[in-house]
């Protein structure tokens, strides 16, 4: 298959038969013009959307598509709570000594983190309330 149908270099296939050869030469078309049709499908908005998208993507070697495995493997586990379900356990997580222990402390970093994350609380409570 040359470069028309793969898009960047020749590639070499064998088959014990002529006949293998050729339907697979038929299914690679097949799906290379339904791909083509499918170019023509995108709304433009769409298209010029994920070319932004690429680009904020590029330095971070990701694609959308791994963009979109992430949303969906993080939004999954907080799609159904709200900030007022979320809170106490999150509070109750970074108070727990056993969680505490697990970080590197310095002097007053507990602290710090735990106003920290009390502001944090408090900033969402407003934005909850709000």
């Amino acid at each position: 298959m040359g470069k028309r149908l793969t898009g960047t270099r020749k590639i070499r296939r064998f088959f014990p038969t002529e006949k293998r050869a050729k339907e697979y030469i038929s299914d690679v078309i097949t799906a290379a013009e339904e791909r083509g049709r499918l170019a023509f499908a995108i709304p433009q908005g769409l298209a010029v959307e994920a070319m932004e998208l690429l680009k904020l993507l590029a330095p971070h070697n990701a694609t959308l598509t791994d963009a979109v495995k992430f949303y969906l493997r993080h939004v999954a586990a907080t799609a159904s709570k709200t900030v007022e379900k979320l809170l106490p356990d999150y509070l109750q997580t970074k108070a727990n000594p056993n969680t505490a222990k697990i970080r590197n402390f310095r002097s007053g970093y507990l602290q710090r983190s735990l106003a920290r994350d009390r502001l944090m609380a408090s900033r969402l409570r407003r934005l909850k309330d709000g």
